[in-house]
């Protein structure tokens, strides 16, 4: 008797799973039916880079993704519209110039005349033919924040040194003297910061206004 239940339990075991298998199948068909009968292709996730050896940014060759030769070779990002892009079809040529704003693991790209606030919520920038164009400016007090020391868990700053701190959220200026940075994450030793990174006329100087190239 207890051989003949166990018997049973594996049938029913297996019933229920051919039964699950075929629900799955039948969905996915009714899934891409439904999909075909709204004459929307599916996107694609897949994204390659022209040849350019400039190492500036540019579309990719989907005419949606951004490419730029980053710390780690060329990298395909997106950019705000990329989706929308890839649904509808290119309207940017493969190749043509192009920007991305943030660094390696957080940039994001930008087509020629997009405009958008800089994560900091204050500064504007602008993609140009050149690169990207940033104001430069403070957000709040009138002032950058002042750097801390042995901070850990916010944001170190590597660039102007191995033992500078900001908190989260806090903005301050980059050692290049024109663009701008901002605490956006905490982590378990230290957080992830983002800055601006439009054409600089004058390195290590401090600008107040637009960057022009």
């Amino acid at each position: 008797m207890g051989h003949k239940t166990q018997t049973n339990k594996s049938v029913s075991s297996d019933f229920t799973d051919k039964n699950i298998h075929n629900m799955e199948a039948i969905l996915r068909l009714m899934l891409a039916t439904l999909v075909l009968s709204a004459g929307v292709q599916p996107l694609r996730n897949t994204c390659t880079c022209p040849d350019d050896s400039s190492g500036r940014a540019v579309v990719g060759q989907d005419g949606c993704h951004v490419c730029y030769t980053g710390p780690y070779g060329v990298r395909c990002v997106n950019t705000n519209t990329t989706d929308q892009c890839l649904a509808k079809g290119p309207t940017y040529q493969a190749g043509s110039p192009a920007c991305t704003y943030g660094t390696d693991g957080n940039a994001v790209g930008t087509y020629i005349g997009d405009v958008f606030t800089a994560r900091d919520g204050c500064n504007t920038c602008l993609c140009t033919e050149q690169g990207l164009v940033c104001t430069g400016k403070p957000c709040s007090n009138g002032a950058f924040a002042e750097p801390h020391q042995d901070l850990y868990g916010h944001c170190r700053y590597r660039e102007a040194g191995d033992n500078v701190w900001y908190t989260l959220n806090s903005q301050w200026q980059a050692v290049d003297g024109c663009n701008t940075c901002v605490c956006v994450a905490v982590g378990n030793y230290q957080g992830q910061y983002i800055c601006t990174n439009g054409i600089c006329v004058h390195p290590h100087r401090k600008l107040t206004h637009i960057i022009v190239g």
